[in-house]
Order: C-alpha cells, then structure tokens, then sequence
C-alpha cells in the first residue's frame, strides 16, 4: 500500500494497480511462456497441456513476498479460462534471472516472461512448449495518488517514463 507506507508511486501489472489511483502505461502487454533448452525439450515427450507438467522437471520460482513457489498461469486456448498449476520445482529460484540460469544449464522447463527468453528462443537455443496456452498479462503501469501530481521533480519522473 503506496499510501500508507507513504511511497511517492509504485510500478505494478495493470491488474493490481488500485482503483483509486492515477496509473500511467509504461510497457506493453507481458505474455508468459513456457521454457526449455533445446536440447532438454528433445529427451522428453512435449505435454500437450499444462495439467501434464507434473510428470516433468519444473524450475519453481519464490518471490520473497510469496509464502509459496509462484503458480504457473495458462489460457486454455478452447475457453480462454485461466488455469493455475503449482509446479513441483525440483529447483527453486528467488529471481528470474537466476531462473534463466537453471534453464540454461538444463536443469528443466521454466515460466518467464517471453521478452526474457526472446533471444535464446530466436537463436534456437531454447524452444517454447504450449504456446497456444500462453498466460498475457496487461503491461506495467506506474501508479500513484492524486496529490502526488503537484511535485515538480514528480512531473519529471512521469514525463520520463512516458518517452
């Protein structure tokens, strides 16, 4: 809560931002993807849907404001209803970069965001399985209250985040 702990903003996923808030786009959408090293992906049988990640090697995630491993969210592509799997990492990481890493040295398959794995994805090192299960997110939105707006070096924070 920006309010009472008395921040001046706060930069969330448009879904969490605060109703009472002023909130101001700072990136585009975020699509998830599912993960793997090319070469790990080629010993395994791909699963056809998320329920089937189970049987295979996960790299969990533990943000330290979760009390759990992070869930993996995926868009059935018949209904478009969301799907939560809670994969049981083998390895379990507390940054994404640290998560990339893992994946890199075979370790398993990985949920990140897709402009995280879009260079080892287009070299062909990586390949994504599910994609037309892939979880998009609304973008990154910079939030604050209305009596934030007033500050000088405030309007140049926003005016910077809007080039």
């Amino acid at each position: 809560d920006i309010v009472t702990e008395r921040f001046d903003a706060g930069i969330r996923l448009g879904q969490f931002v605060e109703k009472d808030m002023i909130a101001l786009r700072v990136s585009p959408d975020m699509r998830m993807a599912l993960v793997a090293r090319a070469d790990f992906a080629a010993n395994i049988a791909p699963p056809p849907t998320p329920a089937d990640l189970a049987a295979l090697p996960c790299i969990a995630l533990r943000l330290p404001s979760f009390a759990n491993t992070l869930a993996w969210e995926f868009a059935d592509p018949q209904s478009g209803k969301s799907l939560k799997i809670q994969p049981d990492g083998q390895f379990v990481c507390n940054q994404n970069a640290l998560v990339k890493q893992a994946v890199q040295a075979g370790l398993g398959l990985a949920w990140l965001p897709r402009d995280m794995a879009a260079a080892e994805l287009a070299r062909g090192e990586w390949v994504e399985l599910l994609a037309d299960w892939a979880m998009r997110y609304e973008g990154y939105y910079l939030y604050y209250p209305s009596r934030r707006a007033d500050s000088a070096v405030f309007r140049a924070l926003v005016a910077c985040m809007q080039e």
